[in-house]
């Protein structure tokens, strides 16, 4: 393979990098924002109301249908890479690899940052020795994606754990975010405006 080979080739790994950044960046927004709903939909007040209204079986629907697109976005970012695909995992794997990464450090003058792209892997090994992590897969196998018996005496993962996992994820995201160059503000800033949406959505059942 000659130079100008290897520099396409980590040319187009550099690029598959900005864009799996980018991708998870909006997932990690849309994470945050999907606990945000759900827990603003779980205060005791507002269960109560929406069970005196008689409409609780569609706010069930409604949370369980949050919970499930939770639970697939998450999962997703530790899914096997394959041809195409640009998860979080396509990401961390590639920016793991040296002239990659110098390449997504110099692009624009040096848009990169190191210090976050060191920090978004230490994430992601705290992400990866999550001990809920494979139970949380096997139940977005067993129970979302599909439907198929589980291992003999799993424990289903709790709510807090997918909580905790997405939080932390979405972690790896923000901090690749920063690190690649592809965007400067905050998670916080992004998820804020959805927590005063999430808060008023619910909010309507205790005549806010």
């Amino acid at each position: 393979m000659t130079d100008s080979d290897e520099a396409a080739k980590a040319a187009a790994k550099a690029e598959r990098i900005l864009t799996a950044a980018r991708a998870a960046w909006l997932e990690a927004i849309d994470l945050c924002s999907c606990i945000e709903t759900l827990e603003a939909g779980n205060q005791p007040e507002v269960l109560s109301a929406i069970r005196d209204a008689k409409a609780h079986h569609a706010a069930d629907l409604v949370q369980r249908a949050f919970f499930g697109r939770l639970l697939m976005e998450v999962m997703t970012a530790f899914d096997p890479v394959r041809e195409g695909d640009f998860h979080l995992k396509v990401g961390m794997d590639l920016i793991a690899e040296e002239i990659p990464r110098l390449v997504v450090l110099r692009r624009g003058g040096g848009a990169g940052d190191l210090n976050k792209i060191e920090a978004a892997e230490r994430h992601w090994d705290e992400c990866k020795k999550f001990e809920p992590l494979e139970r949380l897969r096997i139940y977005r196998n067993k129970y979302v994606a599909h439907l198929s018996d589980p291992p003999a005496c799993m424990e289903d993962p709790l709510v807090a754990e997918l909580f905790t996992l997405s939080r932390m994820v979405a972690k790896v995201a923000e901090a690749l975010a920063h690190g690649t160059g592809i965007a400067a503000v905050s998670l916080e800033s992004q998820v804020s405006v959805f927590r005063d949406s999430a808060r008023a959505f619910w909010g309507k059942w205790l005549g806010h």
